[in-house]
């Protein structure tokens, strides 16, 4: 006998039915920022030790780790319901290799220093205290950096990052020198940039940034909608 369907819950296709994924209704779900990281992330990804922090129920993750030929691809996810979405996500998809998720504080760094080549990460982007939260904890603590600032989450990424490394983030446009200057004192250095419009010819909504350990020439991506006529940012073409 199948499962009742939890009317908390949507399965919703992801690649076009490749795959399905499980959201809270009313919780935090994914949006295009999530579809734009992935993206910006692939070209990286082939036999890439991959590493997914604040993960949520695992979309991108899963993306890479379906289209991206990694070697591994692990996902940190501090809240309990959205690491256990993300869980099943990862056991009812046919991926290889599977998703490994991990329910931890990525404070505590609860992955082997300098093991992995990819670190991807789509942080809270509202500074605590900027802004009213919202009444969802899932959506709040996504949204603000209530566990975590970000400094402490970029130090958490460059402690993940092994040499020769990327780092790739999505963040608001609005907040760039904030995010430039907290990755350099880090000791990141920009090698890859890319600006998300609101549409075409619009202005830029999120940023795109791929950060190395190394310093190096740097490269400036054509921009890309979130918008267009056909729809929202969505991941075809990228394989």
């Amino acid at each position: 006998m199948s499962e009742k369907p939890n009317p908390l819950e949507s399965c919703d296709d992801l690649l076009h039915g490749e795959m399905k994924l499980c959201q809270r209704v009313d919780g935090y779900r994914y949006s295009a920022d999530a579809l734009l990281l992935a993206a910006f992330a692939l070209p990286l990804c082939p036999g890439a030790r991959a590493l997914d922090l604040g993960a949520g129920s695992g979309v991108i993750a899963l993306i890479l780790a379906r289209r991206g030929r990694p070697a591994r691809v692990v996902a940190v996810e501090l809240q309990a319901g959205l690491a256990g979405l993300a869980r099943r996500n990862a056991a009812q998809n046919a991926t290889d290799p599977r998703v490994e998720v991990v329910e931890a504080d990525a404070l505590t760094r609860p992955f082997t220093a300098a093991a992995f080549d990819l670190v991807i990460s789509n942080p809270p982007f509202q500074p605590a205290g900027s802004g009213p939260l919202n009444p969802d904890p899932e959506r709040a603590t996504a949204r603000h950096e209530i566990a975590m600032t970000l400094p402490e989450w970029l130090a958490a990424c460059r402690a993940a990052l092994a040499p020769g490394g990327a780092i790739c983030l999505v963040h608001p446009a609005d907040q760039e020198k904030r995010m430039l200057a907290h990755a350099a004192a880090v000791g990141l250095h920009l090698r890859r940039f890319q600006r998300a419009l609101d549409r075409p010819g619009g202005r830029p909504r999120l940023l795109l940034y791929d950060f190395r350990a190394e310093p190096g020439p740097l490269e400036k991506l054509d921009d890309v909608a979130i918008e267009a006529e056909g729809g929202k940012f969505g991941i075809d073409g990228y394989r």
